[in-house]
């Protein structure tokens, strides 16, 4: 099986306003927050469990 390479998301969400607070306890970049959403979404779409 081979691996597939994701391609660098920052272009596409860089721009994209962060809405919280800002406050000591923000440990996560929004763009990581995004990306992990959205990669839960596809495994989820597909069937997985």
């Amino acid at each position: 099986m081979s691996k597939a390479i994701l391609p660098n998301s920052l272009p596409y969400f860089e721009n994209v306003p962060d809405p919280r607070r800002e406050t000591k306890n923000k440990l996560h970049w929004l763009t990581d927050i995004i990306m992990i959403t959205w990669c839960g979404r596809q495994i989820t779409q597909g069937g997985a469990d």
